[in-house]
């Protein structure tokens, strides 16, 4: 297995709900912590919940997929009108995502994964079978250069 990501987008905001469509995502399984909000923050950013509202529209669905405390998630989820979430989801384990993709009959070939982390929400959605992944945020700085190396497309960058 090539742990790598489909798609890097600097901020989720840049990823165009059309382009999900494109790619045939029908469901969009989002991380929190510095994904939708920063780590350990309540606090949302208007152009966050914007795009949730963009992707609801665009006839997508979306769920939250964190390991975030349950009541946070919760809370969050409420906030953006994301109505099935799961958390603390046990990332990069596969047991309790897997069951909430069956649970609501979410199909890993119509699926896409945003999140921030490589060793947890890539590597848990390429064991998934997802179909695409897109990392918003890597650590490495080098690892930015080996994808850029690899032909990768950067959502957001021309």
């Amino acid at each position: 297995m090539r742990l790598k990501p489909d798609f890097l987008a600097r901020s989720i905001v840049d990823i165009d709900p059309a382009f999900l469509k494109t790619i045939n995502a029908q469901n969009v399984l989002v991380d929190l912590d510095n994904t939708l909000v920063p780590r350990k923050s309540m606090e949302i950013d208007p152009a966050i919940k914007d795009w949730v509202d963009r992707v609801k529209k665009a006839g997508l669905n979306i769920y939250i997929v964190s390991n975030s405390l349950n009541k946070r998630a919760t809370d969050l989820a409420r906030s953006l009108k994301i109505e099935n979430y799961l958390a603390p989801a046990g990332k990069p384990f596969l047991t309790g995502v897997k069951n909430f993709l069956q649970k609501y009959g979410i199909s890993p070939e119509t699926s896409v994964f945003i999140g921030d982390q490589l060793f947890t929400d890539i590597y848990l959605s390429q064991r998934l079978g997802l179909h695409t992944r897109i990392l918003r945020k890597i650590e490495l700085l080098l690892l930015l250069k080996w994808l850029r190396e690899k032909s990768i497309k950067i959502i957001g960058e021309d």
